[in-house]
């Protein structure tokens, strides 16, 4: 309930017991007298298994239902103008099938791209879908595109190693949000 008091009493009365475990679970913390529930993917249910391969099957099959990806990946290209940053590398967390890589590619043409996704059908689907056109101008620019299969919670890259990260609603499926 936004903006009230909650006890642990009262949390665990709205959210179970697993909303008052402490660690890297579920927990409730106490800021300004509020308690605020950070949940994970285990709580809600989610199995990271099942998830990659219903992305995996939608990758294959194709069309794109996405419409709401689509619109928020609109807008965010967008506001790349706004952004006085040039980039030498860029992380696609949670890339996808590559669209936001191939406006990536459009906005940063002599960047190094780095397109990282937990779903390996996904990521070959995303290679898949780089059109010869594309990966001629990526050789003449000199710039590369990489395809990196990894949880963007634990991700196996150097610190201060890409210079911008790009994320189109990738964050819902982050098992630990606070830690990503």
């Amino acid at each position: 309930r936004p903006g009230s008091r909650q006890s642990p009493a009262e949390a665990r009365k709205w959210h179970g017991d697993a909303a008052l475990r402490h660690g890297r679970g579920s927990a409730a913390v106490c800021r300004a007298g509020h308690y605020t529930i950070r949940m994970n993917a285990q709580a809600f249910g989610l199995d990271a298994a099942q998830v990659r391969r219903a992305f995996e099957r939608a990758a294959a099959a194709g069309g794109d239902a996405a419409v709401l990806q689509r619109e928020v990946e609109r807008r965010m290209f967008e506001r790349l103008d706004y952004i006085r940053c040039r980039p030498h590398r860029v992380l696609d967390s949670g890339c996808g099938v590559g669209r936001g890589l191939k406006l990536l590619r459009r906005h940063y043409p002599e960047a190094d791209l780095l397109g990282m996704d937990f779903a390996p059908g996904v990521l070959s689907e995303a290679k898949r879908k780089e059109s010869l056109f594309e990966r001629a101008r990526r050789l003449v620019s000199g710039s590369a595109r990489f395809h990196l299969c990894a949880d963007f919670a634990r991700l196996p890259l150097r610190a201060a190693s890409v210079d911008m990260v790009w994320s189109n609603l990738a964050l819902a499926w982050a098992g630990d949000p606070p830690a990503v």
